[in-house]
């Protein structure tokens, strides 16, 4: 029977291939696959083909529950169901499927107002009252023992199925921790599990798909039932460590941003338990929390600085190649985490930390520790980039992706991965120092492998594909060349938008980065009534993550705001665009002295981008004042790095001496004369895309 999972699957690694290992739970199920590689679903774009799956899905489940099927409005009828059917959620089969079940008694257009997240609680009450059909008869009282299966589905969901051996000793240990003795003892309760979720060699299987087991992980383990949740669910973990971590933080990034907030609850608990001796614990939440996440992001700091701290320690005491590199690990994870935090001077030192330690054990091992090593100058390069150190960051992604690529060439299936990776940070470290062409190379080439990437694995490297696509969509804009520069960003827009509509907590950070390249790209090509609405929606939404985490956002806020005001600019609204530009001017300053490298040249584009405003509002004297400013503040960097500041430098140089002329004024020749020189001097001027100030930092 063909089963619709919500879950990457490859044969070859993760669960599928423990799956099919041949232990308790592979012995004969590879026979049962045909074919072996799950089948991949398509996304379903057109409206038609929704409406034609939903209403087969629901002829199927109508069918299995011997129910009338509810109909299906046909288009034109229901302009609100038309609309709604329409909307990113229902591209996916697995929520129209969820959408059918539910719509067999309520309705489908009930159906359709429900969130991903009130779907999957809905189909987990569903499956709750379908567990007491398999209680005994008679079992008086039945509340108890109905309590005591739905407790034990719980505990086998979270451990993602249970052997016969380990479900009988689950139900002893949690019979006796819920103090019900179920009717003919442990042994019928597992009897009883096993009949309600039948799984391979006489096992219980866990609900699927994910979500719905998340959904009832929270009607029996949250709530009031909250502290004895938390508790099986570390009772749960022993032994089985990866699994439980893994269910927890998949919960916690489904359904804390819908506002249930019992996962986190659950997640701290089993954290104090790793903090109270359980090392593994401890280890395997931290491998569970994932590198993209809103909701996660300070307790996976906490996690990260707990292990640091425990493995420097253990270290010192057994100094062990397995331990220092399980500390280089937490390091290098740490720093990552730490700069999604905006603490990116504590980042850099773990990076560093990170790479000093694996260069020494690839030294001795290359075989064992060379990936390791490129993966941790490849973050370096970013965390050094972060604050400005633009140079030594390109050392280090030279390096990484020299590293790769002799990986890559002897094992393209395991490293091709990494080298997309590196080249994509290669390519935006040659950006910002102006080597545009040799940028755009490397950019064109991450795509290329991205692209074969995602085309096998979606679910895996759909988010590399739409970064990449960005950084080459800039790359080409850089260069002049508009029309594919658009359709590159269009295309990140499209898959950040479907990643962030079934995955908010991890994905509407890229997305606000996506609508920003999307918004200066059609301004480029002068739509700027579409410019307009993407650079309004970025705003929005870095606007709500500045509002929860400043030091994480304000930086992304910042850029999106001078970015709102090149598209009020460009269509004649400079009152509210001046309102917008010098917000940004505001905190890029307050950033700026904190971390002057890091954010003094954004100050000056902010600078010029006010400028614009104010002499468009025939300011002339506060136009030219804003102009030298920018000037000032970008003249040691000019200095430095002639080629890579030159574009932005030229244009406020420029605008600079048109705002004297116009009001009259007499320019600073002591601060402009020797930059008006370096830039005659320079042999190959900047393309006009690089001149404007209203272009968003690299």
């Amino acid at each position: 029977m063909p089963g619709l999972l919500e879950r990457e699957a490859s044969a070859d690694a993760g669960w599928l291939r423990s799956l099919l290992d041949r232990s308790w739970s592979g012995g004969g199920v590879e026979d049962l696959f045909d074919p072996l590689e799950p089948i991949r679903l398509r996304t379903l774009d057109a409206a038609a083909d929704r409406r034609s799956v939903l209403s087969r899905l629901l002829q199927a489940a109508a069918g299995f529950l011997k129910l009338a099927a509810p109909r299906v409005p046909p288009p034109g009828e229901s302009p609100w169901f038309d609309k709604r059917l329409a909307e990113p959620t229902w591209e996916d089969p697995l929520y129209l499927m969820m959408a059918a079940l539910a719509s067999v008694r309520s309705g489908v257009v009930d159906a359709l107002t429900l969130t991903r997240t009130d779907l999957a609680l809905r189909l987990a009450d569903r499956e709750l009252d379908r567990l007491s059909k398999f209680l005994p008869e008679p079992a008086m009282p039945r509340q108890p023992y109905c309590r005591l299966l739905q407790h034990m589905a719980a505990y086998v969901t979270a451990c993602g199925g249970l052997s016969p051996a380990d479900l009988l000793a689950a139900a002893k240990v949690e019979a006796a921790e819920l103090g019900i003795a179920y009717p003919g003892g442990p042994g019928a309760l597992a009897d009883a599990l096993r009949g309600a979720l039948p799984g391979s060699v006489n096992g219980a299987a866990a609900v699927l798909p994910d979500i719905v087991g998340e959904a009832l992980l929270l009607r029996v383990f949250g709530g009031l039932d909250l502290a004895s949740g938390s508790a099986a669910l570390c009772r749960a973990a022993r032994g089985r460590e990866d699994k439980v971590a893994a269910a927890v933080t998949r919960a916690v990034q489904d359904f804390c941003p819908a506002g249930h907030k019992d996962p986190l609850d659950w997640l701290e608990a089993m954290v104090q338990t790793g903090i109270a001796g359980d090392l593994g614990l401890l280890s395997a939440v931290e491998g569970a929390m994932p590198e993209q996440t809103l909701e996660l992001r300070e307790k996976a700091v906490e996690i990260d600085l707990l292990l640091v701290a425990r493995f420097s320690e253990l270290y010192s005491k057994q100094p062990r190649e397995s331990l220092e590199a399980e500390l280089a690990r937490f390091r290098n994870n740490l720093s990552i985490r730490l700069s999604a935090l905006g603490r990116r001077e504590e980042a850099l030192r773990q990076a560093e930390e990170a790479v000093r330690i694996r260069r020494r054990l690839a030294e001795a091992r290359p075989d064992a520790f060379l990936p390791d090593l490129a993966t941790s100058l490849n973050n370096l390069a970013n965390m050094l980039s972060d604050l400005g150190w633009r140079e030594e960051a390109l050392r280090q992604a030279e390096e990484a992706v020299r590293i790769y690529s002799q990986l890559a060439e002897a094992r393209p299936d395991a490293f091709l991965p990494g080298l997309a990776m590196s080249l994509n940070t290669l390519a935006n470290r040659l950006s910002v120092l102006g080597r545009r062409e040799e940028a755009l190379r490397q950019a064109e080439e991450a795509v290329r492998i991205y692209g074969q990437l995602a085309e096998a694995r979606p679910d895996a490297f759909l988010p590399d594909l739409a970064a990449s696509l960005n950084s080459l969509a800039n790359g080409l804009s850089a260069l002049g060349r508009r029309e594919e520069a658009l359709r590159q960003a269009e295309e990140a827009v499209r898959i950040y938008g479907q990643l962030a509509g079934a995955r908010p907590d991890a994905f509407l950070p890229d997305l606000a980065m996506s609508l920003n390249n999307l918004a200066n790209r059609l301004s480029a090509l002068g739509r700027r009534e579409e410019a307009l609405r993407q650079a309004e929606e970025a705003v929005r939404i870095y606007g709500q993550l500045a509002e929860a985490r400043p030091d994480a956002f304000l930086p992304d806020l910042a850029t999106s705001l001078n970015n709102l005001a090149a598209m009020l600019i460009a269509l004649g609204r400079r009152e509210e665009a001046l309102r917008q530009a010098e917000e940004a001017v505001r905190i890029r300053r307050q950033l700026a002295e904190a971390r002057p490298d890091a954010f003094l040249p954004g100050l000056a584009r902010s600078f010029g981008t006010m400028s614009v405003c104010l002499r468009g509002l025939e300011r002339q004297g506060d136009a030219a004042s804003a102009l030298r400013e920018a000037i000032r503040i970008l003249k040691p960097y000019f200095a430095e790095i002639p080629q890579a500041h030159a574009g932005l430098m030229g244009w406020l140089v420029k605008a600079y001496v048109e705002a004297l002329e116009a009001g009259g004024l007499e320019p600073d020749l002591e601060l402009v004369a020797p930059v008006i020189e370096v830039l005659r001097s320079l042999q190959k001027p900047p393309p006009s895309d690089a001149a404007s100030p209203t272009e968003p930092l690299a």
